[in-house]
């Protein structure tokens, strides 16, 4: 290998690792999937109760604070509703305790 070739594979990789550098160090705003949208939602998967078999996908709207199960029927491809709960009722503070 001549010095030539060296000299540019060397200057090719020192432009690649100043713009890795460059798109990794720069600060950059966070994703807004949902920027403008009804909702915001956060999704966990999980086991689901009484079904040690299968797993469910649980999905929070953090605005109207309900939560849905769902799971995937894999006999027609399809999800089914396992349950639904507005769980913004369950944290407000009790009386009498």
């Amino acid at each position: 290998m001549n010095k030539g070739i060296l000299g540019i594979l060397l200057a090719v990789n020192a432009v690649l690792l100043v713009a890795l550098a460059v798109t990794n160090l720069a600060v950059t705003e966070p994703a807004m999937a949902q920027f403008g949208m009804r909702g915001d939602y956060v999704m966990i998967a999980g086991d689901a109760a009484a079904r040690s078999d299968q797993q469910a996908v649980f999905i929070l709207d953090l605005k109207t604070q309900k939560m849905l199960a769902l799971m995937f029927d894999t006999r027609n491809n399809k999800l089914q509703t396992i349950a639904g709960r507005v769980v913004g009722n369950d944290m407000k503070p009790r009386r009498g305790r």
